[in-house]
């Protein structure tokens, strides 16, 4: 499951990246609304898949898996913070190659799989498949910081607090729903959740189609 939404990052990634380095050339403050418009986007799109997974990650994993996979929701709870997390990472080194800062982001990279052994090794030591979940999520979360801060170095960064208050906000309402309805089914919740989180996104301005075309290249 997270590896399927993993997949969309690296696709959008492939996707966003002429709009970037055209947007770039244009004019530095160009640039940063482009990427901008990227960033809300995937804000409005992966953190209620996030945030809902974690919720009912139980529930989900007995309704798609055997009786023996049941301890496995917790990886599910704690792995699905990779999908937007290394999402993120990818769209900044993308816009860091963009600007032709590609020795940037490919030490990042290196940086991150170097780490990530030891760290991983450490933590499943200590705690088990749950310690090697968080820690892949502790190095995506690292590498998305410092990918975050190479660009900001440059002046493109992203305004990225301004985008998680609507998808928080509406995912809050989010969240009161799925726990509501999944005692009943989990499909329901599913569906109940994504309802109450599009009627309350809408509610708070929701999705802007000119954040749309921007990302498709079209704004």
């Amino acid at each position: 499951m997270v590896t399927a939404i993993l997949t969309f990052g690296l696709i959008l990634q492939q996707v966003s990246f002429p709009t970037l380095a055209r947007s770039w050339r244009e004019s530095p403050e160009e640039g940063r609304r482009s990427l901008d418009a990227i960033v809300r986007v995937l804000s409005m799109g992966l953190v209620p898949i996030a945030i809902g997974a974690t919720v009912l990650a139980r529930p989900l994993v007995h309704l798609l898996f055997p009786a023996d996979y049941a301890p496995a929701a917790i990886l599910l709870a704690l792995g699905i913070w990779r999908a937007p997390l290394l999402t993120l990472a990818f769209l900044y080194r993308t816009a860091l190659i963009a600007l032709n800062r590609e020795a940037v982001g490919a030490r990042l990279l290196v940086a991150g799989a170097i780490a990530s052994g030891p760290l991983v090794a450490v933590l499943y030591a200590l705690f088990g498949l749950a310690g090697a979940a968080g820690a892949t999520g502790l190095i995506a979360l690292v590498l998305t910081a410092a990918g975050y801060a190479c660009l900001a170095r440059e002046g493109r960064n992203p305004a990225w607090h301004h985008h998680l208050a609507r998808p928080l906000a509406a995912s809050a309402v989010m969240v009161a729903v799925c726990l509501a309805f999944k005692e009943i089914h989990v499909l329901l919740a599913v569906v109940g959740g994504a309802v109450a989180y599009t009627a309350s996104l809408a509610a708070l301005g929701g999705l802007r189609r000119q954040d749309v075309a921007a990302v498709l290249c079209k704004g």
